[in-house]
């Protein structure tokens, strides 16, 4: 829980459909699958309606930068013994 005056750092959405797996986990393999799984459907105070949700993805694709379009997340991690269970789209 965060206190007043406290400051939660949160991860930006530029770019966020080219930085597959989502989730704290990468649990999620795609923006859609983050929609529905049972941690924000249980947190909506009611259901997306299929228009909604394909607008919700519209306005998330259009905040890809297209400028730099060949800089993509790396595939892997470089090998880091003090943090060795680190994944792309995990926890850090």
């Amino acid at each position: 829980m965060v206190r007043p005056g406290e400051w939660v750092k949160t991860p930006t959405l530029r770019n966020v459909v080219l930085t597959p797996p989502y989730g704290a986990n990468g649990q999620a393999a795609t923006l859609p699958d983050v929609l529905g799984d049972a941690f924000h459907t249980a947190h909506r105070p009611q259901p997306l309606a299929p228009a909604e949700a394909s607008q919700l993805l519209a306005f998330l694709a259009a905040l890809t930068d297209t400028t730099s379009a060949e800089h993509r997340p790396p595939r892997a991690l470089p090998a880091l013994p003090s943090l060795p269970d680190r994944r792309v789209g995990g926890l850090y």
